[in-house]
């Protein structure tokens, strides 16, 4: 029979910031048993792991366009706040080193003070290796903690990959300040107090016997901090054409896990959906400013992508990696059913920038890395490629259907015997931000006021009702535009559909439809569901932008009339009642033929 003996656990802590080594006393725990002793634990404090010795620091694109550069900051010499404190720290000790090894103790032990101090530590005996995880700031075991690993982890029962499969994610009610970890631990007197603390992690593998004097385990944060140093903008961006500017920290993993060490090349991957930052909130016009601003981000893992040109960086990123957009553009206000004002964009320019630990193949955010980014922005050259681009640009998924030779060139018909791949005649271009409801709803149920400006809306407005004729006009599968005009031309039902009004005739300012409007090349539109999935599969850098929870509206109408197809962000086509209103909507329109 296995008997419980006692070790002595000595945590190596990773802290953000680095110090001098030093030892941090504190009063010893009491004994535990009859034959546990009690000893002191030493703490030695290391800075965050820097990135530098893993390949070029320099993205940039000449004579215009990004120039990006990773850079090294100095190390500052005191420890930070509140949110580098350890309040509490789980043991966890599984009889091997197996993803299907059993858990066989869990332990918590309290840090009040919100230092690591002395703790004597238990473990169980065993012959072989077994695997001890630390994990610190993840919770209490109070009843009233919200811990995953006081909920979901069972002595006996779970396994290391159900530890490895624990995670949070940001929500309204407790974890407010993810991604890092909110909850309740107990001060001095005992009284639970919220924190949010960046969660520490670490695994060693060892024999656990008799007469075992000490074990050493490396904590390290769960999140990587990523700083964007004061953007710089060149004289030629700081015009009237551009008077706002804001950024974007996008493709932030919506799921943070406890322990992320360890993983493979492609974690948590796009499951769990994406979150993200953006500042200024309210930008200044002509201030030509965007401030310093510093974030915790979760780990974001992407296999290496060798051989890429600095253009091919920024067009071939990975779907779901993580990266920094600025936008520069310029608004007008539209009112038109009500005194409320509704910004829209009528000139925009947008620069994505992939982030990672180099700017030649590395994608990824690893755990535990301090990560400085130096931005300076230039107008884009002129046409496609730059590492600047003035429009969203998915590829050919407008206009109609045309064949191509064996030499890329556009036949008379598509069915021309010479044809040999096909596809539509315009590019598109997509809306830079999610589109406002732009129209008001009219009915006893609702107020006046509820959807304008909104940024989601119904498809058609409650209780309005078609015809059996009308729908079958908005059943496009891949040209919007058909679907859109065909709605703006009907005077008696067109004005029902908000989708199609928002995404068309009032973004160009319009009150109504007009015949002279609608056959404009330039009109925007609601694109059709084959467009929103060309849109998805066809770049990265626009999906990340289309930040909707739910989905996306499409104009195409099924067979009965009563439901409109929508698109997720993983892809995933789905139908919805036209009257319901958690939906979000994304213009776009036909370019012109080069």
């Amino acid at each position: 029979m296995n008997m419980k003996k006692i070790v002595y656990l000595l945590l190596l802590l990773w802290c953000l910031c680095s110090c001098s080594d030093e030892l941090l006393d504190g009063p010893a725990r009491p004994v535990l048993a009859a034959d546990s002793v009690r000893v002191t634990l030493g703490f030695n404090s290391l800075s965050f792991e820097s990135p530098f010795s893993a390949g070029p620091r320099t993205f940039a694109v000449s004579p215009d366009g990004v120039e990006a550069e990773l850079v090294e900051m100095p190390v500052p010499l005191t420890r930070s706040g509140e949110e580098d404190r350890v309040y509490g720290f789980w043991v966890l000790q599984f009889n091997g080193t197996a993803a299907t090894s059993v858990m066989t103790r869990k332990q918590y032990y309290n840090c009040p003070s919100g230092t690591l101090s002395a703790s004597t530590v238990t473990l169980n005996a065993g012959t072989g290796q077994q695997r001890i995880v630390v994990i610190a700031n993840a919770g209490c075991n109070n009843s009233n903690s919200i811990s995953p690993i006081r909920m979901d982890l069972t002595v006996n029962v779970s396994t290391y990959n159900d530890l490895l499969s624990l995670h949070y994610f940001p929500d309204k009610t407790d974890q407010t300040a993810y991604p890092l970890y909110r909850d309740r631990y107990p001060d001095a007197t005992n009284n639970l107090v919220w924190r949010a603390l960046r969660v520490m992690c670490g695994v060693a593998d060892a024999r656990i016997t008799a007469g075992m004097s000490a074990l050493y385990i490396s904590l390290r944060r769960n999140v990587s901090k990523i700083t964007i140093l004061p953007v710089e903008l060149d004289a030629s961006l700081k015009t009237g054409d551009y008077p706002l500017w804001q950024a974007s920290l996008v493709n932030i993993p919506a799921s943070s896990y406890l322990l992320p060490m360890g993983r493979g090349s492609l974690f948590p991957g796009t499951g769990a959906g994406y979150t993200g930052h953006q500042w200024p909130p309210v930008p200044v016009a002509e201030s030509y400013t965007i401030p310093q601003k510093t974030f915790d981000v979760p780990v974001n893992l992407f296999p290496s992508v060798a051989g890429l040109t600095l253009i091919e960086r920024q067009a071939k990123a990975p779907n779901g990696s993580t990266h920094l957009q600025v936008m520069g553009y310029k608004i007008e206000y539209h009112r038109f059913d009500t005194l409320q004002q509704v910004p829209i964009i009528k000139r925009s320019v947008i620069f994505r920038i992939p982030l990672g630990t180099n700017f030649t193949d590395n994608f990824s955010i690893p755990p535990n890395h301090d990560l400085t980014y130096k931005i300076r922005l230039k107008a884009p050259a002129a046409g496609e490629g730059s590492a600047g681009e003035t429009r969203f640009v998915p590829g050919y998924f407008g206009g109609i259907l045309v064949g191509l030779d064996k030499n890329g060139t556009v036949l008379d018909k598509p069915d021309n015997p010479a044809a040999v791949q096909w596809r539509f005649g315009r590019k598109l271009e997509v809306y830079p931000q999610n589109n406002r409801c732009l129209m008001k709803e009219r009915d006893a149920y609702l107020e006046d006021n509820k959807y304008f400006g909104s940024e989601t809306m119904r498809w058609r407005r409650k209780g309005a009702i078609f015809n059996t004729y009308f729908p079958k006009r908005m059943m496009e599968l891949m040209n919007g535009k058909t679907n859109s005009v065909a709605v703006a031309q009907e005077m008696v039902y067109g004005p029902f559909c908000m989708v199609t009004a928002s995404l068309g005739y009032r973004l160009e300012n319009q009150l109504s439809a007009s015949a002279s409007l609608m056959y404009q090349d330039a009109w925007w539109y609601a694109p059709a569901i084959g467009q929103l999935l060309g849109i998805w599969i066809a770049g990265s850098g626009i999906i990340s932008t289309m930040s909707g929870v739910e989905g996306f509206w499409s104009s195409t109408l099924d067979n009965t009339g009563n439901q409109a197809y929508l698109m997720t962000l993983k892809g995933e086509v789905m139908k919805a009642d036209l009257e319901t209103d958690i939906y979000h909507a994304r213009a776009v329109r036909n370019l012109p033929n080069p």
